[in-house]
């Protein structure tokens, strides 16, 4: 399953997925057992720069495509230091204290 998530993601960023006809979106939902397909995937990762200036963004696909006017950068405030997954904590709880519509 593992490998099937991971072709399907390269699939989806590299632009070779068959997202017109909700294949890969059916094959997500399908490899992560869920009872729906998903129409909105938000993706997070942290970048830093040698320990310092530390950043989150967002991608956003919604669909099957990307939806850059969602796509946002987190300025991260509590976190010192290299710590990845504190660096998510704060950036999930801030991302889901928002209404879901609004961002």
């Amino acid at each position: 399953k593992q490998a099937a998530l991971e072709r399907a993601i390269k699939d989806e960023v590299r632009g070779t997925a068959t997202s017109l006809d909700g294949t890969a979106a059916k094959e997500l939902a399908s490899l992560l057992e869920l009872d729906t397909v998903p129409q909105r995937i938000e993706c997070f990762d942290i970048s830093h720069t040698q320990g310092k200036a530390s950043v989150a963004s967002r991608v956003v696909f919604i669909d099957g495509k990307p939806a850059k006017h969602l796509y946002r950068t987190f300025n991260l405030k509590t976190v010192q230091g290299v710590d990845d997954y504190a660096s998510l904590e704060e950036v999930l709880e801030r991302r889901f204290r928002r209404s879901w519509g609004a961002c």
